[in-house]
């Protein structure tokens, strides 16, 4: 089993690969570098002496150099050079470049777990010194997160998968009228005007139960044109642009607005 092995080496002696594409923020990673030591071996090729990874470690390095910084931790001062240290790897020119494309491909399509992200920076807040992050950030991502929770209709909709059952189901089983018929005989036996019974009557018919399951069913084994007239009664959501534009989703959120008028979140 082959095992990595660190050395040091000059930092005058590494070598930059020139088809490097990424760019750094160098203030950055010295910062962290200062703060923290060098705790990340650069990488190189020992075929041509390049780096494979480490250009932006390297770049800081010589920066804080530059500067008159003291050596930070784990790089060793030694006749006026700084030793920095290294892994060597017998990669071919092709594999370099993939694997330094790779290094950095693969930080970026990474993503953070936000909440818990904002869980770590709110514990330092006070100490955010070399992280990268401020407390502009803290702000900034909690605003966000307040945002996304509070807005109930950012969630990506996604219809539902449904296998439809062979046999179509009857008219009868569609629905459960039983206490619509139970509300219209009370308003039919009571001594209210007739304006106030019709209105009521028609207010009685949203206790209409519907069978969702079987709905879909009897939609599958439909003419088309039932199905085209199902969906314009939103009894079945086959294309969500429809729905918005006939007007249900409005529906929906002036229904949930009023909700929250009257009984808060």
């Amino acid at each position: 089993m082959d095992i990595l092995k660190t050395e040091y080496i000059s930092i005058e002696k590494l070598k930059a690969w020139d088809k490097n594409p990424r760019l750094h923020n160098l203030d950055s990673i010295a910062e962290s570098i200062k703060e923290f030591g060098f705790r990340d071996p650069i990488s190189i090729n020992e075929n041509n002496s390049e780096i494979e990874e480490g250009h932006g470690r390297l770049n800081a390095l010589k920066k804080l150099k530059q500067d008159g910084a003291e050596p930070p931790e784990f790089i060793i001062k030694q006749n006026g050079t700084w030793l920095v240290p290294i892994q060597r790897f017998n990669d071919s020119e092709l594999n370099q470049k993939r694997y330094s494309l790779a290094h950095n491909r693969t930080q970026e399509l990474g993503e953070y777990d936000e909440p818990l992200l904002l869980e770590n920076l709110v514990d330092l807040k006070d100490d955010l010194f070399a992280t990268g992050y401020t407390n502009e950030d803290i702000d900034l991502l909690n605003e966000k997160l307040n945002k996304d929770d509070n807005n109930i209709y950012s969630k990506k909709i996604q219809s539902p998968v449904y296998e439809p059952k062979n046999e179509k189901p009857k008219h009868t089983d569609l629905f459960d009228e039983t206490r619509v018929k139970e509300l219209i005989s009370e308003i039919e036996k009571s001594e209210i005007s007739k304006d106030d019974k019709n209105f009521l009557i028609k207010a009685a018919k949203r206790h209409c139960i519907f069978n969702y399951e079987l709905i879909a069913d009897y939609y599958a084994h439909s003419s088309k044109e039932v199905q085209e007239l199902m969906e314009n009664s939103a009894l079945i959501i086959i294309d969500f642009n429809k729905a918005i534009e006939l007007g249900y989703v409005k529906l929906s959120e002036e229904i949930a607005d009023q909700y929250r008028q009257d009984y808060g979140e």
